[in-house]
């Protein structure tokens, strides 16, 4: 009894894990948007969930998403560890999935805006850019469904009320001020996150980082999160 317990919080604690870990992840069809990018003179697939691009494959009956920044970090571990026969072919993995992340990047945040409407070659039921419990009540979720942080998000975040801030602008400006030097924190509030950036070597003020653009990245660092139940 006590094993079989043990095994089951194991589990379920991986599953709440995948988010923040960025592994791979079970994904409503509805909430993936597939858009055509152009790699070398080749058209190939790329799958956008929540702002990020990556791949997606049925796995005993559900959709399971994985990102391209997943993708390489796993391979890129495997080269590490790998005999001198399998590099090259390793690396070629590596440079393709670099590629395929490049184009999708750049597709993905125009695309997955969701709505019902798929601009640029976007395919999906209903795509979905936002994170958190895009349930359609905006009353208990974090995010509607094109991705902008609800007033209960907000409240949540402790992101001022009269601030803008939703995932896809939020991305673009994380990868403007956040990406060189580290990998995405979450859990911080609005407040929290404006102390922790005064720091060194960040050293960002609000002349720096003005609050409009940190409301954004707050969007953008907290997409996964959902209301507890």
């Amino acid at each position: 009894m006590g094993q079989s317990h043990f095994v089951l919080s194991f589990i379920i604690g991986l599953l709440l894990l995948a988010p923040i870990m960025g592994w791979a992840q079970s994904v409503a069809a509805s909430d993936v948007v597939t858009v055509s990018v152009t790699v070398k003179g080749v058209q190939k697939d790329v799958a956008c969930y929540r702002g990020d691009s990556g791949k997606v494959k049925s796995r005993r009956g559900n959709l399971v998403f994985r990102a391209f920044k997943v993708i390489i970090r796993s391979i890129k571990k495997k080269i590490k560890n790998a005999n001198a026969r399998n590099i090259p072919k390793l690396r070629k993995k590596l440079r393709s999935n670099k590629q395929l992340r490049k184009a999708g990047d750049a597709s993905c945040p125009a695309s997955s805006s969701g709505g019902g409407g798929n601009s640029g070659g976007g395919r999906s039921g209903g795509g979905n850019s936002g994170g958190g419990s895009n349930n359609g009540n905006n009353a208990s979720s974090y995010f509607d469904i094109q991705g902008n942080v609800t007033a209960f998000g907000k409240a949540t975040f402790g992101i001022p009320s009269h601030l803008p801030a939703d995932v896809i602008t939020g991305r673009t400006v994380f990868n403007t001020y956040c990406i060189g030097c580290h990998n995405e924190r979450r859990r911080f509030t609005f407040a929290e996150l404006r102390q922790a950036i005064l720091q060194s070597p960040m050293d960002y003020d609000q002349t720096q980082l003005p609050d409009q653009d940190l409301a954004q990245i707050m969007a953008y660092v907290s997409r996964f999160r959902v209301p507890p139940n």
